[in-house]
């Protein structure tokens, strides 16, 4: 059994009820939907109060999750904390900066201040689809069918988004910072 097929599989208990699998599923993704969140949310606090949201919709709408469908249920989840963003965000504007969403320079395990603040730099000339698109893809290991669910765009659209946003990324950046843009927040 594969693992979305295992996530599939918690769904569906926990859509008949069964908290045990729900937790698992929590415990699996409460970190990485926190992680997408923070970067779009006004603050910290609101970041927190967004990601429970998230699960306390999760688990309210728990039979609404179909195999049915076509999707998995990590793109669900993922589809109701961006929901939740956008919500939450046409209230307040967000003011988090990529080097605090990320942690980048937070311990030493990363690369010099200045070389972060480059990398950030070169990430923030994207269009926020392609920042999107690229943030999904390899910080949270959604593949494109995923992204698209997620985004509401198709697969081929967040290919293309994510094929430009990685040129753009090419053409400013040497091999060696685009790989700390690309992996380091995997890190976290």
């Amino acid at each position: 059994m594969t693992q979305s097929q295992t996530d599939e599989a918690l769904a569906l208990q926990a859509a008949a009820g069964e908290r045990e699998a729900f937790l698992q599923l929590y415990d699996k993704y409460v970190t990485p939907i926190y992680r997408f969140v923070y970067f779009r949310a006004p603050s910290k606090e609101a970041a927190e109060d967004i990601v429970s949201d998230v699960f306390l919709k999760t688990w309210k709408h728990r039979a609404r999750f179909s195999l049915q469908s076509g999707g998995t249920y990590k793109a669900w989840l993922y589809t109701i904390a961006r929901r939740q963003v956008i919500d939450t965000v046409r209230k307040e504007k967000p003011d988090v900066q990529l080097d605090e969403a990320f942690g980048i320079g937070a311990d030493d395990n990363h690369a010099d201040p200045h070389v972060q603040a480059e990398v950030a730099k070169a990430f923030s000339t994207l269009t926020d689809m392609q920042q999107d698109v690229l943030r999904l893809r390899f910080w949270h290991g959604l593949t494109y069918e995923e992204i698209a669910d997620v985004l509401g765009k198709n697969p081929d659209s967040c290919r293309k988004h994510g094929s430009r946003g990685m040129r753009a990324l090419r053409k400013t950046l040497p091999a060696e910072l685009l790989l700390t843009l690309l992996f380091f927040p995997l890190s976290l």
